[in-house]
């Protein structure tokens, strides 16, 4: 009896180890791996560093500091969206990921019905 406590808790524990070092549990899917969360999380902190370097459109002081800029800079600040940066798709995208990925994760981690067991007495 006490060794198949044992055997549940080591088989969880290897569940939950394989679990945060992003193998999957045989779906194959990697949007709930934890390394694909820290991957969106470095992009999307990126694109927050961009957004606070680069003015953004909503600031009074916006035509003061886009007119200053070479053509160069305002084409391809322009085109890429960082003038607006927390409303580009892109951004939008990489937080509907995150939102996704945290939900599949916490679903993964949580207990199946009828999964536990009871030790007998």
């Amino acid at each position: 009896m006490n060794r198949d406590l044992t055997d549940n808790y080591e088989r969880k524990f290897l569940d939950w180890r394989r679990a945060c070092s992003g193998a999957e549990s045989g779906k194959g899917e990697p949007s709930n791996s934890v390394p694909f969360g820290i991957s969106l999380l470095i992009l999307l902190i990126t694109a927050c560093m961009i957004g606070m370097v680069i003015q953004q459109q909503e600031l009074e002081s916006f035509s003061g500091y886009y007119a200053e800029l070479t053509p160069g800079e305002k084409i391809i600040y322009g085109r890429l969206g960082f003038f607006n940066i927390y409303h580009a798709w892109y951004f939008n995208l990489l937080l509907l990921l995150l939102s996704l990925n945290i939900i599949l994760a916490s679903i993964d981690h949580f207990p199946r019905p009828g999964a536990t067991s009871r030790a007998k007495n």
